[in-house]
């Protein structure tokens, strides 16, 4: 095994590897990033693990960079004489909701806010145009995130990705995370490419009340040609209360345009450790189809050293 796992509390850090049964690192565009390992409880002698505690896997051939930083939130005792922790990274805390007004800024500033409401690190954060003041009473700040990245692919189709970078949040362009990685038929174990309509949404209704009334403006649109191959698919989404009507046209259209595309995919392994990060963009050429796309999801098997990727593929 060639990735080392540190365990950290306080000013004293141990190195797991020689007592890891099993070790994987997950990152998805959909869901935090997640270390889960397990140890023989013979072999931890006087090591106890606590909530709280740190993980850090640096990457490795650089180990002043980090693939995973985050703390460990279960650790499971089971009668096969194991434990198995878990530790998230710091998007954990960016499921967490409060009351956030935003005025006219650049979406490296909502995170800055962001980021000092949580007190966590930011990195690196693309200048981006402004997004339009706006008021969130229920939403999580990662979805605050979604939300507004939406906004800017709609209304100036640009795609801007957040991510975990060294630890720290950060925002990138999408079309600035091209590497210059091929992978080929020869590199990959297997491999299996699909598209898909599962997400689709081809219906969006958008409401929004009236503080003073309690009425309900309501907005609905859709796409016609993929409510005639799909049927009707539709979501309601809230705007905020007395929402103007070009705002309560907005979201319901910038809905729309985001969740009607069709998936496109490929899903490869690799029989190392791949050093890549969520939403680089690699080029691939398996059995005869050349793909551009980015990662939407990725995971490591430390102990086997294997990682499994899946693109989005661009351009379908």
């Amino acid at each position: 095994m060639t990735a080392s796992v540190f365990w950290n509390r306080g000013n004293k850090t141990v190195k797991l590897n020689p007592i890891l049964s099993s070790c994987d690192c997950d990152k998805s565009s959909d869901s935090i990033g997640t270390v889960t390992f397990t140890v023989a409880r013979e072999r931890m002698k006087d090591l106890k693990f606590e909530i709280g505690d740190t993980i850090i896997i640096p990457y490795t051939y650089d180990i002043n960079k980090i693939l995973f930083r985050g703390k460990i939130f279960t650790i499971k005792k089971s009668n096969k004489d194991e434990v198995e922790v878990t530790a998230y990274d710091i998007l954990k805390y960016f499921q967490g909701k409060k009351y956030n007004v935003f005025p006219t800024i650049d979406l490296g500033s909502i995170i800055k806010v962001m980021c000092a409401d949580l007190e966590v690190e930011y990195g690196y954060l693309e200048k981006t145009p402004n997004c339009p003041a706006k008021l969130y009473t229920d939403k999580s700040y990662g979805d605050i995130l979604a939300d507004e990245q939406g906004y800017l692919l709609y209304m100036n189709g640009e795609k801007y990705v957040h991510r975990v970078e060294d630890g720290k949040i950060a925002l990138r362009n999408l079309k600035n995370l091209m590497t210059d990685y091929l992978i080929t038929d020869r590199i990959v174990t297997d491999y299996s490419y699909e598209e898909s309509a599962e997400d689709v949404i081809n219906v969006v209704e958008v409401t929004s009340k009236n503080k003073k009334t309690g009425e309900y403006t309501r907005y609905v649109c859709g796409d016609k040609d993929l409510m005639d191959k799909l049927g009707v698919l539709v979501t309601t989404e809230e705007a905020d209360e007395d929402a103007t009507w070009d705002q309560i046209v907005a979201k319901a259209n910038n809905t729309l345009f985001i969740n009607k595309q069709l998936k496109y995919s490929l899903s490869f392994t690799i029989p190392k450790l791949a050093l890549f990060n969520l939403y680089d963009i690699i080029r691939t050429d398996i059995d005869g189809d050349k793909c551009l796309g980015y990662i939407d999801s990725i995971s490591w098997n430390l102990i086997d050293e294997e990682t499994e990727i899946t693109l989005v593929l661009l351009g379908q």
